[in-house]
């Protein structure tokens, strides 16, 4: 790929512990032996005296924040990554683990010492650290409070990006307008604000998040995850259920079509997918818009993923599709990518589909990598 390439990630903290049940033969010959100790720190330390300190202004820039991987998370994760492998686990290394530059940082919301993916995510995004709930605004808005946000938006690496001519892309495993995702481009006070179903009955005349995407974010050049269901009218069915959604739209919009419409008028190259066979046979080169919608909610835990034409992609394969039509650029890209689903797994108390979703983000990472 042309250009530096400035790759990060955040974590957020979650507690789980793994297992290491692999002894006797399963232990590496070398570690027993003094030698491969000094010889690992003589390496370690010979690649860091050859590093050359980069001071050139970014060209591309892709964002990677895999939502509630903490330190123990990542812990297991290594240690699973080795024993898929038949090794003990603990001498893995992850892809990201071995940047040039790795750091822990501090989170918490303006209003909360535990932070939420909305207050996180608009930090990371704006620079700016906001209230519990609050996506796209400073800490003078109050959650849930319409009236209080007029006046009160942030500006994000979406905006600054394509102020400066880049092209610029999301990608998530979760609903499109969740909170993490919805950062990027939208400006409300209660991030489950995603549908009308949700704003209907709210005094101020705040719209939701979804229609914020389609109405005002229109150069946005990559869409890819789930969330279906905010997207189609409830007279419309969903076509991979067949039904209509308690969650379809109230106003009779369906943003699917208004989204191909602002395309064509503006005859832009496109196209929407829903499925992996539509998204397989997508061709990067005639493609400068792409909406993807691949579950009328959350898109699939790694584990369950139907990887059938009628299934979904991996988050591995929708960066990599974003990375190439991203790239056509000269000017450059930001790519936001987002692996929502290890929170999840975390949430419902599903260690293993947690632990797998964060091997499928560091497949991502080393995917983008590669390329």
């Amino acid at each position: 790929m042309d250009g530096r390439r400035l790759i990060l990630f955040t974590v957020s903290t979650v507690v789980i512990s793994l297992a290491n049940g692999l002894t006797g033969p399963n232990i590496p010959r070398g570690e027993k032996d003094p030698a491969f100790w000094r010889n690992l720190a003589k390496d370690r330390l010979q690649k860091r005296k050859q590093q050359v300190e980069i001071n050139k202004i970014a060209k591309n820039l892709i964002l990677f924040i895999g939502d509630g991987m903490g330190p123990t998370t990542v812990t297991a994760a290594r240690i699973l990554r080795g024993q898929l492998n038949n090794r003990p686990g603990e001498e893995s290394v992850l892809a990201f683990e071995e940047f040039p530059n790795v750091a822990l940082s501090k989170t918490y919301n303006v209003d909360r010492q535990t932070a939420d993916s909305a207050g996180t995510a608009t930090a990371m995004l704006s620079g700016v650290k906001t209230n519990y709930f609050i996506v796209g605004l400073d800490g003078r808005a109050t959650a849930s409070d319409c009236l209080s946000a007029e006046g009160k938006e942030v500006e994000s690496l979406v905006d600054w990006a394509q102020a400066a001519g880049k092209r610029t892309g999301i990608v998530t495993t979760s609903r499109i307008t969740h909170a993490t995702p919805a950062a990027a481009y939208a400006h409300t006070p209660d991030r489950y604000w995603e549908g009308d179903v949700n704003t209907a009955e709210i005094e101020g005349g705040c719209r939701d998040i979804a229609q914020q995407l389609i109405d005002d974010n229109k150069d946005i050049n990559v869409l890819l995850g789930g969330g279906r269901r905010y997207m189609l009218p409830n007279n419309t069915e969903d076509p991979e259920t067949n039904k209509i959604n308690s969650n379809h739209r109230r106003d009779g919009r369906n943003l699917i079509k208004e989204w191909e419409a602002d395309k064509e008028a503006r005859g832009l190259q496109h196209k929407y997918v829903w499925n992996k066979g539509q998204f397989d046979a997508v061709d990067y080169r005639n493609t400068d818009y792409l909406l993807g919608l691949f579950e009328p909610n959350h898109m699939q835990y790694e584990l369950d993923r139907d990887t059938s034409s009628s299934g979904e992609p991996s988050l591995a394969e929708m960066t990599k599709t974003a990375i190439e039509i991203l790239s056509k650029e000269d000017k450059g890209y930001f790519l936001l990518v987002e692996g929502a689903r290890i929170d999840h797994g975390h949430h419902d108390a599903l260690a293993k589909k947690a632990l797998h979703e964060t091997l499928t983000f560091e497949e991502a990472i080393m995917d983008a990598l590669s390329i």
